[in-house]
């Protein structure tokens, strides 16, 4: 019986290990790779997950369109401009103070920033 509950316990870490590794954030260092990837995660958090809740609970609506700066070896959102918007200015302000607040899901060198405008449409 022991030796069966070492071989279950070997196979699940394992497992565990294997999936940390998946896990792993991807590093890019080139500007439109960048930009991509920052588009890419920007575009899954509204589809989907804690934003689109967020969103959901502070009745967005409307059309904001932002200059942002990101960078950092974390993904952060250094600066966060408004141009444009098609709603009110209340909301517009709480959308910048949530974007302000996330993290990007991947690497960049901590030295370099980059930045790009984006839309959000409710």
């Amino acid at each position: 019986m022991k030796t069966i509950l070492r071989f279950l316990f070997s196979i699940l870490l394992l497992l565990s290990l294997n999936i940390t590794y998946a896990q792993k954030k991807p590093y890019y260092t080139e500007q439109e790779q960048v930009v991509e990837a920052a588009r890419n995660a920007l575009n899954n958090a509204v589809e989907s997950g804690d934003f689109k809740e967020w969103a959901i609970k502070n009745n967005m609506k409307g059309s904001f369109t932002f200059n942002l700066t990101i960078g950092g070896t974390k993904g952060e959102v250094y600066t966060i401009n408004a141009l444009e918007r098609t709603g009110e200015v209340k909301q517009q302000n709480t959308l910048k103070d949530y974007v302000k607040s996330m993290r990007f899901p991947f690497k960049m060198p901590k030295n370099r920033s980059y930045q790009f405008e984006y839309e959000f449409n409710f």
